[in-house]
């Protein structure tokens, strides 16, 4: 291989390890929904409903700050 083919494939190798990365971490639809909605008072209103989260979700990865830097919050 050229350096160039070299350049491509370790993009590749590089992007393909991300995607798995983060498919594994992302966090899903029950886990917003337990953190997120358990976490506000009983008195509040929450300010996203399950079908905010799931639109969310449809649309995102979402990835705990803990996995990428070990932060809790």
């Amino acid at each position: 291989m050229n350096q160039k083919n070299d350049k491509i494939f370790n993009f590749q190798l590089s992007n393909e390890f991300a995607k798995k990365f983060i498919k594994e971490n992302a966090v899903d639809e029950g886990f917003l929904q337990d953190w997120y909605q358990n976490s506000v008072l009983e008195t509040d209103t929450p300010v996203w409903t399950d079908e905010h989260i799931a639109e969310m979700v449809g649309d995102f990865y979402l990835i705990p700050r803990e996995v990428i830097d070990g932060r809790k919050n």
